[in-house]
């Protein structure tokens, strides 16, 4: 059996009495040197080399479910998955090899359902982890080393988690509680608009339009969408309005003539959702769900509502007749 050990930098460093047969061969691996001092191989561990030393070496070479983990790295790194998507992948790919101690060629498809089966039967994990798991093990053994092409892993079905509505009070009590000028009026349009975060952010002082008293929104991709602009936007807009002249965007950030992020925007609803004292949880497009769910109960129609939160489908809207209180009007489910 061959020694071997994985440097800070992820290089792989084998000994040279272990492979002296192969040395020359090993220096042929990309980048890969000779420390004469310690009289070892030393290569970094890119997913290249990783799949070329397994070929090289075959069964004289360590099952490692580190060294799997490390390659999982690397892969998603080359195939250009965010960091935190990566790091997530490596960590199920290292539960998998510690599980099964096979060359990845080794692994069959019954492997990947087993440990799947035994993974949701002793965790117990949420949809969405399932989810996780499953894309890890698709991601490395079909999109990044291509040994199942067609491999598919039954997913479960989403959990539909209906998100928790804000009352009008409560509502209030957010945007009144701070006394920041701009910050009020974001949120006040958030909820009088029904606005995502993205577009209450990147809203540009000709998209309100006070005679008509509508607001035109940049919304998913490249489409534009009219919402309504409501006497609560308008009066919000127009005292904040007084106070900072007039920007490009409506809610420009710290240099004037950049939006607001919208990692900002959430810390304006947070701050003031914790200041209100309201003890759902919540986001700040909890905002939009109120405006959504609030218009139901008022009576108006599901059709109408889609067009101003700008859905395709219109199943997407019909959500929030189950999150409308019936007993305050006769919901008309159809336009």
């Amino acid at each position: 059996m061959i020694h071997f050990s994985i440097g800070r930098s992820h290089e792989i460093r084998i000994s040279c009495a272990d492979v002296a047969d192969l040395k020359d061969l090993l220096l042929t691996l990309k980048d890969s040197f000779l420390d004469i001092s310690k009289q070892e191989i030393i290569f970094p561990n890119t997913p290249e080399n990783h799949l070329q030393l397994d070929l090289i070496l075959g069964e004289r070479f360590p099952v490692s479910a580190c060294l799997y983990a490390d390659l999982a790295i690397a892969l998603g790194e080359k195939l250009y998955l965010s960091p935190k998507t990566t790091q997530a992948y490596s960590g199920y790919i290292k539960a998998f090899f510690l599980k099964y101690p096979k060359r990845h060629w080794e692994v069959l498809e019954e492997d990947l359902s087993q440990f799947l089966r035994e993974f949701i039967s002793k965790k117990n994990p949420a949809n969405s982890t399932i989810h996780l798991v499953i894309s890890a093990l698709q991601f490395f053994f079909r999109d990044a080393l291509g040994l199942y092409p067609s491999l598919q892993l039954e997913r479960p079905k989403k959990e539909k988690v209906l998100p928790e509505i804000l009352d009008k009070e409560e509502v209030r009590r957010i945007i009144h509680s701070t006394e920041n000028p701009k910050h009020r009026a974001l949120l006040s349009l958030v909820y009088s608009s029904g606005l995502r975060v993205s577009e209450v952010v990147n809203l540009k002082i000709q998209d309100i339009d006070k005679q008509r008293k509508v607001l035109k929104v940049a919304s998913k991709g490249k489409s534009m969408r009219t919402t309504i602009l409501s006497d609560m936007g308008i009066d919000s807009i127009r005292e904040y309005m007084d106070n900072v002249g007039h920007p490009t965007y409506l809610f420009p950030g710290q240099d004037s003539i950049r939006p607001l992020s919208i990692r900002s925007a959430e810390k304006i609803f947070e701050a003031a959702s914790k200041k209100a004292g309201i003890k759902k949880k919540v986001s700040i497009h909890s905002l939009r769900h109120a405006f959504a769910t609030h218009l139901l109960e008022a009576g108006s129609d599901i059709k109408y509502l889609q067009s101003l939160l700008g859905h395709k489908n219109l199943q997407t809207t019909q959500v929030y007749l189950s999150l409308a209180n019936p007993l305050k009007n006769e919901l008309r489910k159809t336009g």
